[in-house]
């Protein structure tokens, strides 16, 4: 202590690290406070915070947006009044106060206006040092366009499979298999629709998870070709093939490479191809005969009356 020159106590020097460390500390927890207000204005997601009966102690401005309230609004309300599933949200508090940890989950809400959304929570209970109870801390997000989006993904994904399995063509979906130089020498069969049999010699579980190289019996180069020409059409392209453990013809249609997905759809084009064969044969013969009669021959037209082929004879 300081002391005048009667003796008196006129001041009390305490230790200068003393008061140097509670002033950092304080603007530590100026800091942290500082940081922890620009998130919980500036964040994109609704945040509230709320006691154990689930009232709200306080909430930002985006909360207060996504439910259409004002903050002063909101601040007054339970999540109660905001949830649509007024049971889920009560067993809920239940849960949390009885220190289970619950994982993101998903919960509608009810607007002011009575607009039901969607919204993903993310729900924690805050305590302090010695563990006593603090506030529930909750970060909600709308997923209105997540939801819309995996219901057209759902939508999409009914009607393809509708059509993949009604459709009279074979079809099958492959994923291209790469070598280390990046080129596509070989694809894998990933599913098959219920007409691939039909046109086919194999059944379903012959293929699935085997390679063309295997199945069909292709060569690497032979894919790694066909690969790049088709790479460079803009569509669909289409392709014959003869398949020779079957002994048929096949007209394939293959769809644009997705990454190194592509679906091919087959065609049995056997009975045609024999007939065109067979046209082709008689055709030949025809020519022959006609060259090499000994006796003189020749083709007349009567519309025009005027000769349209005389052989040599």
């Amino acid at each position: 202590p300081l002391r005048d020159s009667s003796g008196r106590i006129v001041a009390i020097l305490g230790d200068s690290r003393d008061i140097t460390e509670r002033k950092q500390a304080e603007e530590k927890l100026r800091q942290s406070e500082a940081r922890y207000r620009s998130l919980f204005e500036q964040t994109h997601d609704g945040v509230f915070i709320m006691d154990l009966e689930g009232n709200h102690i306080s909430t930002n401005q985006r909360a207060a947006d996504m439910l259409g309230y004002t903050l002063d609004e909101i601040q007054k309300l339970s999540v109660r009044e905001t949830s649509a599933e007024i049971t889920k949200s009560e067993n809920l508090l239940k849960r949390l106060a009885a220190g289970e940890h619950i994982p993101p989950y998903e919960r509608l809400f009810r607007k002011k206006n009575g607009e039901v959304f969607p919204a993903e929570i993310n729900v924690e209970l805050v305590r302090d040092a010695n563990g006593n109870f603090l506030h529930i801390l909750s970060v909600m997000r709308d997923i209105t366009e997540r939801k819309l989006a995996e219901e057209k993904l759902r939508e999409s994904e009914l009607r393809y499979r509708g059509l993949f399995n009604v459709m009279d063509e074979g079809m099958a979906m492959n994923e291209a298999v790469l070598d280390e130089n990046g080129d596509v020498v070989d694809y894998i069969i990933l599913s098959v629709n219920p007409a691939f049999e039909k046109h086919t010699i194999y059944k379903t579980e012959q293929v699935i998870g085997r390679r063309a190289t295997d199945v069909y019996q292709m060569s690497p180069e032979y894919i790694t070709g066909w690969w790049r020409s088709h790479s460079q059409i803009q569509g669909v392209a289409h392709t014959e093939m003869y398949h020779e453990p079957s002994n048929r013809w096949f007209h394939i249609t293959t769809t644009p490479p997705e990454g190194k997905r592509f679906a091919t759809i087959f065609t049995d084009i056997t009975e045609p191809k024999l007939a065109e064969e067979k046209l082709r044969e008689s055709e030949e013969t025809y020519r022959y005969l006609f060259a090499n009669h000994p006796h003189p021959m020749w083709i007349y037209d009567l519309k025009t009356l005027a000769f349209l082929e005389v052989n040599d004879a």
